[in-house]
Formats: structure tokens, sequence, C-alpha cells
């Protein structure tokens, strides 16, 4: 069966992204795209929500098939919360880095970590 063009599209896009994806520096490759991945799964949460709802209020599709989609929320917002604890071990484990890079010394240009 064929994915729906939306599906496709959103696929391309993570592959897209993700790809490629080969930091370079802990800071700021690493240290914004641990920061960011709990928005990814937290939009994915809310968009599911939605198209549950628009199933359920317009659509003609049997119940169960929404209740399904929402079974999905809880674990989108798993790897939210996951994704927040990789973020923080990142930061607990490179505080120095990272403060060396965010506060560099007098006359001393960012540190390139």
């Amino acid at each position: 069966m064929a994915a729906s063009k939306t599906v496709t599209t959103l696929v391309e896009a993570i592959h897209d992204a993700l790809g490629g994806f080969a930091p370079e520096k802990l800071c700021p490759d690493v240290e914004d795209f641990l920061s960011g991945m709990p928005e990814v799964w937290e939009a994915m949460s809310e968009q599911v929500k939605k198209v549950a709802s628009r199933m359920e209020d317009g659509m003609p599709v049997h119940a169960e098939v929404p209740d399904a989609l929402r079974e999905l929320i809880p674990h989108l917002d798993r790897l939210a919360e996951a994704s927040r604890e990789a973020n923080e071990i990142f930061r607990r484990k490179h505080e120095e880095d990272l403060k060396r890079y965010h506060e560099p010394r007098n006359n001393e240009p960012a540190a390139n970590v």
C-alpha cells in the first residue's frame, strides 16, 4: 500500500534533515540538535492529536481509527521526554565545554569544541 503524499513528504523531510547530519562540533552542532529534538516529538504528538480529532469530527472512519492514533500520543510524549533527558545528559557531561564556548575568556574567541 502506498503512503499518502503527506506521509511521503514528512518522511522525505526527516531523511533530508537527518540523513546528512554529521556534526562537526559540539557547539553549536550537537548542542542545537539535542536541544531541538523534544520539539520534533512534541510537534508530532500535537499533530497526531489534531488528525485524530479531524477524523473523529468529520470523516466516515470507524471510531477505533482515531482511538488507535491517540494511542501513539503517549509514546511520542515519552520520546520528547527521552530527548530532554538526552539533552540534560549532554549538558551535564559537557558543562565545561559549553561554558567555554558560551563564555569565552577575555580576548579569546569562542572555543572550537
